[in-house]
């Protein structure tokens, strides 16, 4: 099977960037912390995200060269015009609902907002499926908070709510 590199080379430049931050990490921030998130945690978290994303990313690509079936170049034109027009939108209705969610946060407090905004993202992303996007939108914020407010010991903008 041949790899289509032109689709899966900025995956894997940002898999390789996640690696190096993985590694530059420790060099960079200095832990003297005897909590057990410190000052490194994040960094290095959002590191190993980018990279298993990153890597997964590849794999979803390599794994669905092999399933599709040969289109026609004329297809192939029309549906990428279609999902350019498309996701231009998509990319303005997303970059809206994060700023209007920033500027809500203080009015309605965070778990409000966030289970709005995340509602609305899911449904402006693609997502059809109502039950799917309930329950998404109430454990990711239920989780998100908990995380943030009990674990980290962080607070939020209380709002009304």
């Amino acid at each position: 099977m041949k790899i289509n590199w032109k689709e899966i080379f900025p995956q894997v430049i940002m898999a390789l960037f996640g690696i190096f931050l993985i590694l530059i990490i420790p060099y960079q921030v200095v832990d003297n912390s005897e909590h057990s998130v410190g000052p490194g945690f994040f960094p290095t978290a959002s590191a190993i995200i980018i990279v298993v994303l990153s890597v997964g990313s590849v794999i979803g690509k390599i794994g669905k060269g092999k399933a599709v079936h040969q289109q026609t170049k004329q297809q192939v034109a029309t549906s990428k015009e279609k999902r350019n027009s498309k996701g231009i939108w998509r990319v303005v209705f997303i970059t809206a609902g994060i700023f209007t969610w920033i500027f809500v946060i203080p009015l309605l407090g965070f778990f409000l907002t966030t289970l709005l905004a995340t509602l609305y993202l899911m449904v402006v992303i693609g997502n059809r499926k109502k039950l799917q996007i309930v329950m998404v939108s109430i454990l990711f914020t239920s989780g998100l908070y908990y995380l943030v407010e009990h674990l980290l010991k962080l607070s939020f903008p209380e709002g009304i709510m």
